[in-house]
């Protein structure tokens, strides 16, 4: 190879092609870089042999048996390998992996396997909150298989409703708590001065009944001590006025 036929021949650059005398030396193939596919993945790889070479493909491609030499030029696809009983197999943009799409009713890596069935759907609950601009509303279905996974799909749906009226008030939680305590505070309160009000009245009656009672007592003893007077003077002038003078020795 070379004009001095100095270097070794490279099938990775040159391929096989009739010499000068017209004698084919092999099969005619393109150069082993384009077969290999080098320039479709750079990690489909080129090994010279002798007057030959050979393919080292990546996981992406294989051999195109439809051709005479060593190639990578076929792309792997893996749903070649792929069964899907009940759906479809789909490639990854990489070609290296693939998936069943599998039909209603199934399910499982082949689409082989029956999924539960569900019930019909509810009717729809009532729109929540009753007031305001974000409302929505709920409905539900049964999975009717003994196995609650077997069912495939949602089992809750929601959708928006039209706004609402307005709130007639949106209180954050933080001032809800606040007047909630506020509140117990004023009851708190209430109690209290009630109780207070109750206690000076009652206070204030029965300071009125001692006073009452005393002055009563006192009104007693003087009507007392009065009486007794009127009753010592009576006394006095009674014997007073009975007593007898005696005569004189003189006049006799």
């Amino acid at each position: 190879m070379g004009f001095d036929c100095s270097q070794p021949y490279d099938a990775c650059v040159l391929g096989s092609a009739p010499d000068a005398r017209g004698l084919n030396v092999g099969p005619i193939i393109p150069s082993g870089y384009d077969a290999c596919g080098t320039t479709l993945d750079a990690s489909n790889l080129c090994v010279p042999k002798a007057n030959t070479y050979v393919c080292v493909c990546s996981p992406a491609y294989v051999r195109d048996v439809t051709v005479p030499y060593d190639n990578c030029l076929k792309p792997l696809d893996s749903c070649e390998k792929r069964i899907c009983v009940h759906g479809q197999c789909v490639t990854a943009p990489d070609l290296l992996k693939s998936v069943c799409d599998c039909d209603d009713g199934y399910t499982g890596s082949k689409c082989d396997l029956p999924t539960g069935s569900w019930s019909q759907w509810s009717h729809w609950g009532a729109c929540e909150p009753s007031c305001g601009p974000a409302r929505h509303k709920r409905r539900q279905r049964l999975c009717l298989s003994e196995r609650e996974g077997d069912c495939m799909g949602p089992m809750e749906e929601i959708s928006r409703c039209e706004s609402g009226l307005g709130c007639i008030q949106d209180v954050p939680v933080e001032e809800e708590t606040w007047f909630e305590f506020m509140d117990w505070t004023n009851y708190v309160m209430i109690i209290t001065l009630g109780y207070i009000g109750a206690l000076a009245i009652f206070l204030s009656i029965f300071g009125l009944c001692r006073r009452y009672k005393a002055k009563n007592v006192e009104a007693g003893y003087r009507s007392k001590s009065s009486l007794r007077q009127l009753s010592y003077s009576t006394r006095g002038s009674g014997q007073s006025g009975g007593r007898r003078v005696r005569p004189s020795s003189e006049s006799s």
